[in-house]
């Protein structure tokens, strides 16, 4: 009697592995409330794919939204609008064409009409990520609110982040960067 589940039962476990994970939605922009600029520049070796993404979900990193999704090498120059006054996490992910990947996730707090740069990184060392007040493109600054965050395990899944009170301050480095400024900003 037993035996006779055996077949579907079995069936149902092999076909259980074969679930795929749906693609995180596109970024919806906010249509009403304080906004800050986000432009997002990304340096990568190419033979790969390289994803933005936010979270609608800022402090755990969850309900990941896609920003942009890129195979070109040397990708347009992006621009985003976010809500400012409360804190964001963004994503970068860059992933080979054999399926190595690299992914570094930071969170700030944009102010209200503020202009960010997410300069993007992928190389054979990993991936880097430096975020930038550029308000003032004449005089860029580290974003002083940069956290960078830890991974929870390496599913693209909900929950994606350790939390806030595991992270320490981002830094980057903006030596020289006003005549890189000049170049980003202008049209």
């Amino acid at each position: 009697m037993v035996l006779r589940f055996v077949p579907p039962v079995l069936a149902l476990v092999l076909t259980a592995g074969c679930v795929t994970v749906p693609p995180a939605p596109n970024y919806t922009p906010p249509t009403g409330g304080p906004s800050a600029r986000l432009l997002v520049r990304t340096l990568h070796p190419g033979q790969g794919t390289v994803s933005i993404s936010t979270f609608e979900q800022p402090v755990a990193c969850s309900r990941r939204q896609l920003l942009e999704r890129t195979t070109a090498a040397e990708p347009a120059r992006s621009e985003f609008t976010l809500r400012a006054n409360r804190l964001q996490s963004l994503s970068f992910v860059y992933m080979r064409n054999d399926r190595r990947a690299c992914e570094v996730i930071v969170s700030f707090q944009p102010k209200a009409n503020g202009r960010y740069l997410m300069r993007n990184r992928a190389g054979g060392d990993g991936c880097s990520v430096e975020l930038i007040d550029a308000t003032n493109p004449d005089q860029p600054a580290d974003e002083p609110s940069t956290l960078r965050r830890e991974r929870v395990g390496l599913a693209a899944t909900d929950n994606a982040c350790r939390p806030l009170t595991s992270v320490t301050p981002a830094r980057s480095r903006t030596d020289g960067l006003p005549e890189v400024f000049r170049e980003i900003f202008s049209p």
